[in-house]
């Protein structure tokens, strides 16, 4: 006997598929009858009602209310995506932490957990730790009623897209070879969908954007990180291969300058990461949280560090502001937490490109990554679980279908 296959079903391409377009058409424009939506759909009344069958018993859809106005006879039953009995799932790793949330399918986060990487020695302890959190999890879905229906995993470095390993993660090295995507899938047979986590980041911010808010995001952290987008799609700064574009943060500011820890010399990093300013510092802080309490000491050694690397960032990031009509900045990563005493130096470096008007149409947020990449792993999830393709690997929505691992 073959191991049972876990619930992640729409997502793995299985013999639900052919449900996804009542399924979005649910999710999309609320509840309706069996009629209405072969109508929309134009599909025979027979179809439609096979497929609400299925997705009933299945437990994706849930009745509303009869429908008074439906004509002569008994009133007409309304369905429904039942969001409280449905789970995504949103693993975001951040080195050394990994972290995770369940959400239902309302967006409402039930669970969150972080566990540090540095406590889990090697890649067998990193491994037995995603199938704890899965089991956990999926438990609890299942407690309230539910499944878990898909998976988001937004990874750091410069993974290999189609086997899901990460091949470079700079802040931790020991990661290469992680790989979450076939963890889960050999243990437990389910599906998730990786990409890098601040696409998971901007998803979240752009809960509350404006229809033509143009967002940049700045993680700060040991390295840079930087991604746009609006609600038409995302630039990330981290395209697969073959690109000619590069990391954003690795994009060459100085010829023949600063080595960088990526191997090449000029990069923006190099001259504005974190682990710039623990260098500054000649070994007086071996961490960014002992660099931050030094600035927040007012020592004037690690502000004067961290208002150059402000100013230097912002003029790089000026011509890009420029570029895309940036009108809202969010700061995040660790470093959110000590930039307003360097927020000025930044607006400083803006200036260098900007005009005093371009600048004051300009927004700035200053938040903790996670609070919008946990919120947009799950909404990620969600997401690709009604359509696969609403997220490639250029950052486009609606471009290609993903092809999971294949089926056992």
């Amino acid at each position: 006997m073959g191991r049972k296959r876990e619930e992640v079903r729409i997502a793995g391409g299985d013999e639900l598929g052919a449900a996804r377009p009542f399924l979005r058409m649910l999710a999309d424009h609320g509840p309706m009858t069996q009629t209405e939506m072969s109508r929309r759909l134009k599909v025979t009344t027979a179809a439609t009602n096979l497929h609400f069958l299925r997705m009933a018993e299945e437990g994706l859809i849930e009745p509303v209310a009869n429908d008074p106005h439906s004509g002569m006879g008994r009133p007409a039953k309304r369905w429904r995506i039942a969001a409280e009995r449905n789970f995504s799932l949103g693993f975001v790793l951040l080195p050394p932490s990994l972290h995770v949330a369940l959400a239902d399918f309302n967006d409402r986060i039930v669970a969150e957990e972080q566990h540090d990487f540095n406590h889990y020695p090697d890649m067998a302890a990193k491994n037995e730790l995603l199938c704890r959190l899965y089991r956990r999890l999926r438990d609890q879905a299942a407690a309230a009623g539910g499944k878990i229906r898909n998976i988001f995993y937004g990874v750091p470095g410069d993974p290999d897209w189609s086997s899901g390993a990460l091949r470079r993660v700079v802040a931790m090295p020991e990661l290469t070879g992680f790989n979450l995507r076939k963890t889960l899938h050999d243990n437990f047979g389910v599906f998730s969908r990786d990409y890098t986590f601040k696409h998971a980041e901007m998803l979240g911010e752009l809960q509350t954007a404006k229809p033509d808010d143009i967002i940049m995001i700045v993680s700060w952290e040991m390295g840079l990180g930087i991604v746009f987008g609006s609600r038409l799609g995302i630039l990330n700064n981290a395209l697969p291969e073959p690109s000619s574009f590069r990391d954003i943060g690795h994009s060459r500011l100085v010829k023949d300058g600063r080595l960088c820890r990526c191997g090449l010399s000029g990069c923006l990093e190099a001259y504005s990461g974190g682990w710039v300013l623990l260098e500054a510092l000649h070994g007086r802080a071996a961490t960014l949280n002992e660099f931050m309490a030094l600035v927040e000491q007012d020592d004037p050694e690690a502000l004067a560090a961290l208002a150059a690397a402000a100013g230097v960032l912002g003029h790089f990031l000026a011509r890009l502001a420029a570029l895309f009509s940036v009108n809202r900045i969010v700061i995040s990563g660790p470093m959110e937490r000590v930039f307003p005493r360097v927020r000025r130096h930044f607006e400083e470096g803006l200036l260098e490109v900007l005009t005093a008007d371009e600048l004051g149409r300009i927004h700035f947020v200053v938040r903790p990554l996670l609070d919008g990449a946990m919120v947009g792993g799950c909404l990620a999830a969600r997401k690709l679980f009604f359509d696969p393709s609403f997220i490639d690997h250029d950052g486009r929505y609606n471009f290609e279908p993903f092809t999971p691992y294949p089926a056992r």
